[in-house]
Protein backbone atom coordinates (compact mmCIF):
# COMPACT_ATOMS: atom_id res chain seq x y z
CA UNK A 1 0.00 0.00 0.00
CA UNK A 2 1.15 3.42 -0.76
CA UNK A 3 1.18 6.25 1.21
CA UNK A 4 0.52 9.26 -0.07
CA UNK A 5 0.71 12.90 1.50
CA UNK A 6 -1.61 14.83 -0.87
CA UNK A 7 -4.72 13.02 -0.65
CA UNK A 8 -6.45 15.88 -2.75
CA UNK A 9 -3.81 15.47 -5.63
CA UNK A 10 -4.26 11.73 -5.33
CA UNK A 11 -7.95 11.64 -5.61
CA UNK A 12 -7.88 14.07 -8.71
CA UNK A 13 -4.93 12.28 -10.45
CA UNK A 14 -7.34 9.41 -10.75
CA UNK A 15 -10.84 11.60 -10.95
CA UNK A 16 -8.99 12.74 -14.40
CA UNK A 17 -8.60 9.23 -15.72
CA UNK A 18 -11.82 8.29 -14.27
CA UNK A 19 -14.21 11.12 -15.90
CA UNK A 20 -12.85 10.22 -19.38
CA UNK A 21 -13.18 6.75 -19.03
CA UNK A 22 -16.71 7.39 -18.10
CA UNK A 23 -17.66 9.28 -20.96
CA UNK A 24 -16.32 7.22 -23.74
CA UNK A 25 -17.09 4.14 -23.21
CA UNK A 26 -20.44 5.23 -22.61
CA UNK A 27 -20.37 7.09 -25.82
CA UNK A 28 -18.96 4.93 -27.88
CA UNK A 29 -20.71 1.94 -26.16
CA UNK A 30 -17.16 -0.20 -26.69
CA UNK A 31 -14.52 -1.30 -24.17
CA UNK A 32 -11.26 0.35 -23.52
CA UNK A 33 -9.59 -2.23 -25.87
CA UNK A 34 -11.65 -0.75 -29.03
CA UNK A 35 -11.85 2.99 -27.43
CA UNK A 36 -8.49 3.63 -26.58
CA UNK A 37 -6.25 2.13 -29.45
CA UNK A 38 -8.29 4.32 -31.47
CA UNK A 39 -6.23 7.65 -32.89
CA UNK A 40 -9.50 9.90 -33.15
CA UNK A 41 -10.62 8.52 -29.61
CA UNK A 42 -7.39 8.85 -27.92
CA UNK A 43 -6.92 12.47 -29.23
CA UNK A 44 -10.83 13.11 -27.39
CA UNK A 45 -9.16 11.18 -24.18
CA UNK A 46 -6.21 12.90 -24.17
CA UNK A 47 -8.11 16.81 -24.40
CA UNK A 48 -10.91 15.46 -21.99
CA UNK A 49 -7.60 14.77 -19.36
CA UNK A 50 -6.32 17.88 -19.79
CA UNK A 51 -9.47 19.12 -19.53
CA UNK A 52 -10.05 17.89 -16.07
CA UNK A 53 -6.40 18.28 -15.20
CA UNK A 54 -6.67 22.17 -16.07
CA UNK A 55 -9.65 22.17 -13.59
CA UNK A 56 -8.22 20.58 -11.02
CA UNK A 57 -5.25 22.88 -11.09
CA UNK A 58 -7.49 26.14 -11.05
CA UNK A 59 -9.09 24.69 -7.97
CA UNK A 60 -5.17 24.84 -6.56
CA UNK A 61 -4.68 20.86 -7.01
CA UNK A 62 -1.08 20.19 -7.63
CA UNK A 63 -1.18 17.18 -10.29
CA UNK A 64 2.30 16.08 -12.17
CA UNK A 65 2.80 17.96 -15.41
CA UNK A 66 2.71 15.27 -17.15
CA UNK A 67 -0.82 14.01 -15.99
CA UNK A 68 -2.24 13.71 -19.79
CA UNK A 69 0.79 11.27 -20.60
CA UNK A 70 0.78 9.55 -17.67
CA UNK A 71 -2.95 9.04 -18.43
CA UNK A 72 -2.60 7.79 -22.02
CA UNK A 73 -0.32 5.06 -20.67
CA UNK A 74 -2.26 4.05 -18.35
CA UNK A 75 -5.37 3.95 -20.43
CA UNK A 76 -3.74 2.20 -22.97
CA UNK A 77 -2.84 -0.85 -20.95
CA UNK A 78 -6.86 -1.20 -19.68
CA UNK A 79 -7.71 -4.98 -19.93
CA UNK A 80 -9.49 -4.70 -23.57
CA UNK A 81 -12.47 -5.83 -22.51
CA UNK A 82 -13.15 -3.23 -19.66
CA UNK A 83 -16.06 -0.57 -19.47
CA UNK A 84 -16.65 2.30 -17.20
CA UNK A 85 -19.37 1.33 -14.11
CA UNK A 86 -21.10 4.27 -15.76
CA UNK A 87 -21.53 2.03 -18.97
CA UNK A 88 -22.63 -0.73 -17.33
CA UNK A 89 -24.84 1.59 -15.27
CA UNK A 90 -26.51 3.08 -18.56
CA UNK A 91 -27.00 -0.22 -20.09
CA UNK A 92 -28.47 -1.97 -17.09
CA UNK A 93 -30.87 0.79 -16.76
CA UNK A 94 -29.58 2.24 -12.90
CA UNK A 95 -28.77 6.12 -12.77
CA UNK A 96 -25.82 7.68 -13.85
CA UNK A 97 -23.26 9.38 -12.09
CA UNK A 98 -22.67 11.96 -15.07
CA UNK A 99 -23.09 15.10 -12.29
CA UNK A 100 -20.40 13.84 -10.32
CA UNK A 101 -17.96 13.40 -13.25
CA UNK A 102 -18.06 15.06 -16.61
CA UNK A 103 -21.00 17.32 -15.27
CA UNK A 104 -18.74 18.31 -12.33
CA UNK A 105 -15.65 19.02 -14.59
CA UNK A 106 -18.07 21.14 -17.52
CA UNK A 107 -19.60 23.13 -14.54
CA UNK A 108 -16.75 23.75 -12.41
CA UNK A 109 -14.63 24.44 -16.13
CA UNK A 110 -17.33 27.31 -16.29
CA UNK A 111 -17.26 28.74 -13.42
CA UNK A 112 -13.62 29.28 -13.61
CA UNK A 113 -13.69 30.27 -17.05
CA UNK A 114 -11.59 27.09 -18.37
CA UNK A 115 -13.11 25.35 -21.59
CA UNK A 116 -14.19 21.98 -21.33
CA UNK A 117 -15.51 21.21 -24.68
CA UNK A 118 -14.74 17.43 -24.70
CA UNK A 119 -16.34 17.32 -21.25
CA UNK A 120 -19.76 19.51 -22.26
CA UNK A 121 -19.95 17.75 -25.12
CA UNK A 122 -20.13 14.15 -23.53
CA UNK A 123 -22.32 15.50 -20.73
CA UNK A 124 -24.75 17.29 -23.09
CA UNK A 125 -24.91 13.78 -25.06
CA UNK A 126 -25.45 11.67 -22.07
CA UNK A 127 -27.56 14.12 -19.78
CA UNK A 128 -31.23 12.98 -21.22
CA UNK A 129 -30.35 9.13 -19.82
CA UNK A 130 -28.44 10.26 -16.64
CA UNK A 131 -32.50 9.85 -14.94
CA UNK A 132 -33.90 7.26 -17.57
CA UNK A 133 -31.27 5.60 -18.75
CA UNK A 134 -33.73 3.04 -20.38
CA UNK A 135 -34.11 5.98 -22.87
CA UNK A 136 -30.61 5.33 -23.63
CA UNK A 137 -31.32 1.93 -25.24
CA UNK A 138 -34.28 3.09 -27.07
CA UNK A 139 -32.83 5.89 -28.73
CA UNK A 140 -29.88 3.54 -29.92
CA UNK A 141 -32.72 1.62 -31.52
CA UNK A 142 -35.26 3.76 -32.96
CA UNK A 143 -33.28 7.64 -33.77
CA UNK A 144 -29.22 6.59 -33.11
CA UNK A 145 -27.14 9.02 -31.67
CA UNK A 146 -28.27 12.26 -33.86
CA UNK A 147 -29.05 14.54 -31.55
CA UNK A 148 -25.28 14.41 -30.48
CA UNK A 149 -23.38 13.61 -33.87
CA UNK A 150 -23.46 17.17 -34.96
CA UNK A 151 -21.96 18.30 -31.86
CA UNK A 152 -19.40 15.86 -31.75
CA UNK A 153 -18.67 16.66 -35.53
CA UNK A 154 -18.20 20.01 -34.89
CA UNK A 155 -16.38 19.10 -31.83
CA UNK A 156 -13.39 17.16 -34.03
CA UNK A 157 -13.53 20.05 -36.87
CA UNK A 158 -12.54 22.84 -34.34
CA UNK A 159 -10.12 20.32 -32.35
CA UNK A 160 -8.62 19.45 -36.11
CA UNK A 161 -8.13 23.27 -36.99
CA UNK A 162 -6.59 23.97 -33.77
CA UNK A 163 -4.20 20.90 -34.55
CA UNK A 164 -3.34 22.79 -38.10
CA UNK A 165 -2.81 25.90 -36.70
CA UNK A 166 -0.45 25.10 -34.07
CA UNK A 167 1.43 22.95 -36.32
CA UNK A 168 1.50 25.93 -39.17
CA UNK A 169 2.64 27.92 -36.65
CA UNK A 170 5.38 25.73 -34.61
CA UNK A 171 5.55 22.51 -36.74
CA UNK A 172 5.61 19.08 -34.35
CA UNK A 173 6.91 21.25 -31.13
CA UNK A 174 3.47 22.17 -30.11
CA UNK A 175 3.02 18.46 -29.22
Amino acid sequence: AEVVTDVRASLWHKFVGLTVNSALTSLVRQPAGVVYPHPDLMALAGAGFAETAAVGRAKGVKLPEDIVEWQVKNHLGFPAGMYASMYHDLVRGKRLELESLSGLVAREGRKLGIPTPFHSMAYACLKPYANNPQGYGRMAITRGFAECEQPVVQMLREMQQKRMEYIAEDGDEWL
